[in-house]
């Protein structure tokens, strides 16, 4: 196998900008945000739950008690 063909491209392609991002370990942690008084029905994080206040007609995610 030609190696100093590879190293040749890998020079160019590190000359002209080129960037390789770190490789990260498992997946990534999304931000879950769990929206308070919404109009339309929230998705909810995990351990949370959606909840609809009649008196107000707004949506809230709510803890679920003793956890999921």
């Amino acid at each position: 196998m030609n190696v100093g063909a590879a190293l040749v491209l890998l020079k160019l392609a590190i000359d002209s900008g080129f960037t390789v991002s770190p490789k990260t370990n498992g997946p990534t942690t999304p931000t879950v945000e769990n929206p308070q008084e919404v109009s339309m029905k929230p998705l909810c994080g995990p351990g949370h739950y959606a909840k609809f206040d009649f008196t107000t007609s707004l949506w809230s995610c709510l803890r679920i008690p003793g956890g999921r």
